[in-house]
């Protein structure tokens, strides 16, 4: 693995992560995590199919970001 080989790769690792409440189940949290690269996702099943989640908009709030 070459210098690049391990950058591309570091892209998809996680930078920081966050678990957020459900708002209608109190006992359920999700697992949002944002990637070096910039991607943020989060584990719901709303961001799977939609690439946008109430736990995303929430953390991007949260920590400003844009």
């Amino acid at each position: 693995m070459d210098f690049f080989t391990s950058i591309a790769d570091m892209n998809d690792c996680v930078q920081n992560q966050w678990d957020v409440q459900s708002k209608s189940d109190p006992d359920v949290y999700y697992k949002v995590v944002l990637k070096f690269n910039g991607e943020i996702e989060c584990d719901c099943k709303g961001f799977k199919y939609r690439s946008e989640c109430w736990h995303v908009t929430h953390v991007k709030e949260a920590n400003n970001f844009d």
